[in-house]
């Protein structure tokens, strides 16, 4: 019996130590992911380059195979992803999800007072507005090419809504780009994203 349980045991951390070494060799391979989306893939504001921990693993494959066929431009952003997506093989796209499963969902962030009010506005809005393609939470539908929400940052939800509002985005056949554009034009007056954002954001 004890013999079985130390077999087991060298086993097992055979397996880690390989694990261990396979994952240094993803990290190198895409690092240069990183040096734009942060050192923990949790967004980089400075170069607009939104978080990608927790993104699924349905749009981050749509996403690549469309900067990678040029069909997602029209944004400043978009020539640079274009670029990383060509250097990036597709049989790449096991490891990029094994770097990202990796990394913590997101970072510590300081507590942040919350308006009530504002809180409230933004839920309801979401409810009325937003849930319908994105979830309930927030948690995307892959039927409707809708990303998740609440893994990104509030500077980037802010970003990708006016880029919409403004051109930017939308204009691609990317998949749900051109919807999602034609919906943020057509809301009324009453939509208050920084309500919205909030909501997504918040800490509950």
């Amino acid at each position: 019996m004890k013999y079985t349980a130390l077999i087991l045991l060298c086993s097992w951390l055979g397996h880690t130590t390989v694990q261990a070494a396979e994952n240094d060799n993803v990290l190198d391979e895409l690092v240069f992911c990183l040096v734009c989306h942060g050192y923990q893939a949790q967004g980089n504001p400075s170069v607009g380059a939104p978080a990608l921990v927790g993104i699924e693993d349905w749009y981050l494959r749509a996403a690549l195979a469309a900067y990678r066929g040029g069909t997602r431009a029209g944004y400043a952003a978009a020539m640079d992803m274009q670029a990383a997506a060509r250097m990036l093989p597709e049989d790449d796209f096991a490891k990029v999800l094994r770097l990202l499963n990796e990394l913590p969902l997101r970072e510590p962030q300081a507590a942040v007072v919350v308006d009530a009010a504002l809180l409230e506005k933004g839920r309801e809005n979401y409810a009325q507005f937003c849930a319908s393609c994105h979830g309930a939470d927030g948690e995307g539908n892959q039927i409707l090419a809708a990303p998740g929400l609440r893994r990104l940052n509030d500077w980037y939800l802010q970003a990708a809504w006016e880029s919409y509002l403004t051109g930017g985005r939308g204009n691609d056949s990317a998949d749900g780009a051109s919807q999602m554009a034609q919906v943020a034009l057509a809301l009324p007056d009453s939509f208050d994203i920084d309500a919205v954002v909030v909501f997504l954001t918040a800490s509950e």
